[in-house]
C-alpha cells in the first residue's frame, strides 16, 4: 500500500512540474511577443515623427508616402488658414 502511494505521489510530482513548466514557457512566449509588437510600434512612431520633423522644418519629404502624422499636419494647417479666414471675414464684416 505505501508503495503505490509514493508512486502515485512522484506521478502527480512530475505532472505539476510538467504543468508549471508549460505555463512558464507559456508566459514568457506571450511577454516576448509583447515586448517585439510594442517595439514595432514604436519603431513605427519614431519613423512617423522623424520624416514629419523633416517635413515640417527642413522642407524636405523625400520618396517615401507621407506618414500619418504629416497628413493630419497638413489637415490641421490648411483647416487652421480656413479658420482664419472665415473668423477675419466675421470680424471685418461687423465692423
Amino acid at each position: 500500500m505505501e508503495n503505490l502511494y509514493i508512486e502515485s505521489g512522484k506521478n502527480i510530482t512530475r505532472a505539476l512540474r510538467i504543468i508549471l513548466e508549460t505555463i512558464v514557457i507559456l508566459l514568457i512566449v506571450t511577454l516576448t511577443g509583447i515586448i517585439f509588437l510594442l517595439m514595432l510600434c514604436l519603431m513605427y512612431l519614431m519613423d512617423n515623427i522623424q520624416s514629419c520633423y523633416a517635413y515640417i522644418f527642413q522642407k524636405n519629404l523625400g520618396q517615401k508616402q507621407w506618414s500619418p502624422l504629416i497628413k493630419y499636419y497638413r489637415l490641421l494647417k490648411i483647416g487652421i488658414k480656413k479658420l482664419k479666414k472665415w473668423l477675419y471675414g466675421l470680424i471685418y464684416q461687423k465692423n
